[in-house]
């Protein structure tokens, strides 16, 4: 069973490493989940990253999962961690979006361009 307490998961499959140098101030709304992929070809070298937040910039994740499926929580889920670049949408990425969700993303591109609405008040209206 998956039991969250102060924003760390407590399970056997999760191996807790929170490095407190990437959380940054409180997240009080989850609005989705961000899968992010490293340039890293090392779990040591990103933790270590993580642990020492400044060589990054405090950027980090709230978890890594090591490519031999060990998941690290590297920082607790009611604190915000900076993302290294910008967020981008898997099918836009790979060219697969749905006509609809292709012009949504687009929408939010031109707004967040603009700096007329924050990332999340361009994710509320569509």
């Amino acid at each position: 069973m998956l039991e969250i307490k102060n924003g760390v998961v407590r399970h056997n499959r999760i191996t807790r490493r929170i490095s407190p140098g990437i959380e940054h101030g409180e997240m009080k709304f989850i609005h989705g989940i961000i899968i992010h992929q490293t340039s890293s070809n090392s779990t040591t070298k990103t933790l270590l990253e993580y642990t020492f937040s400044f060589i990054n910039h405090g950027n980090g994740a709230h978890f890594l999962i090591d490519p031999s499926g060990i998941i690290y929580q590297t920082a607790r889920l009611n604190r915000e961690c900076w993302h290294v670049g910008r967020i981008k949408s898997m099918c836009a990425t790979v060219h697969s979006c749905a006509p609809k969700y292709q012009e949504i993303l687009h929408q939010i591109d031109v707004a967040l361009k603009a700096k007329k609405i924050s990332k999340e008040e361009a994710w509320k209206k569509n």
